[in-house]
């Protein structure tokens, strides 16, 4: 009788590791790629700082090669980042790529992150 409750447990436990395998990441690897200045020319006008913001874009291989939605891409993800305070550049730009591989496809991810600035309209003073 104890033999096989202890037996029907460690079927359970192999199980749910199994499961677990299953649907969790394999491997993740983030890589840092650059650092920019700026994303857009500087104007000659003063600005203010609106705090450090993020941006990101993915896209999904199926299967690792089989490409389910649009590619990655920097310049959305700086897009984003810009985007989320309503700022108008971003300075201080530091990027990298997150890749992530799941037993049906594979996940990559660009992370930008910045300093958001927004123009000061001199005449408003």
């Amino acid at each position: 009788m104890m033999k096989k409750i202890f037996n029907d447990w460690a079927m359970f436990v192999i199980s749910l590791i199994c499961a677990i395998m299953w649907i969790s990441c394999l491997t993740l690897r983030i890589k840092p790629c650059g650092i920019l200045p700026n994303v857009l020319p500087i104007e000659e006008k003063e600005y203010e700082m609106l705090g450090t913001v993020e941006g990101e874009s993915s896209s999904f291989y199926l299967l690792w090669v089989i490409p389910v939605t649009l590619p990655h891409r920097l310049d959305e993800a700086m897009k984003f980042a810009i985007q989320e305070k309503g700022a108008d550049n971003l300075i201080n730009v530091r990027w990298y790529l997150e890749r992530q591989v799941w037993i049906v496809g594979t996940v990559y991810t660009i992370h930008a992150e910045g300093d958001a600035i927004r123009y000061v309209d001199s005449k408003m003073k």
